[in-house]
């Protein structure tokens, strides 16, 4: 009962409409995301899985265009998913925040952002994971992609750092995340 009045009230002071995750790649804005949804019991929505049910495409297929037709077709979807009336968890892809459109919306909106950071030796540890799937990460030359992967983390972290909350993502469950929301004060 706490979770929904304390919900109802920052939606009410505050008119947050979603719970906005962002972070680098493979911070575990997806994971972390659809475990926070169940526990609000309210919906997810991840971004990059959006941009391909709208778009028709893969991530891949759009970088294959290019960078920047990707970057406009995922801040159009971006866009449609904060328009939802019903509030919800939202997991942003990597570079979204960094988009000053995408940024400002979300800033003059007042949605809830927390972005999920990692130490950079966590993070190289889950790129190297993931990045056959990541066309980010493809781009880079084998030699140096884990220096360049560090560069641009390095460069969007300023702006992630403007979210209304920081985490680190790795010290963090999804029940403390919502029990962080809820005994925030400063939120309420």
């Amino acid at each position: 009962m706490c979770l929904i009045i304390c919900l109802k009230n920052l939606d009410r002071r505050f008119n947050m409409k979603h719970i906005v995750l962002t972070g680098f790649m493979g911070s575990g804005k997806t994971t972390l995301g659809k475990a926070l949804a169940e526990l609000l019991d309210i919906p997810f929505f991840d971004i990059d899985q959006e941009i391909e049910r709208i778009s028709g495409r893969t991530i891949p297929e759009l970088f294959a265009i290019s960078e920047s037709y990707f970057r406009k077709i995922e801040a159009l979807c971006t866009l449609r998913t904060l328009e939802k009336k019903e509030q919800c968890v939202i997991a942003l892809g990597g570079g979204s925040f960094c988009q000053t459109l995408i940024y400002e919306t979300l800033n003059e909106e007042n949605y809830l952002t927390i972005y999920l950071d990692l130490s950079e030796e966590e993070l190289l540890e889950r790129l190297d994971v993931i990045r056959p799937t990541r066309p980010v990460l493809l781009a880079m030359p084998d030699e140096h992609w884990k220096t360049d992967s560090i560069k641009l983390y390095r460069q969007r972290r300023p702006q992630y750092l403007k979210a209304r909350i920081h985490v680190m993502a790795h010290k963090i469950t999804a029940q403390e995340l919502k029990e962080n929301i809820e005994n925030d004060r400063t939120l309420l």
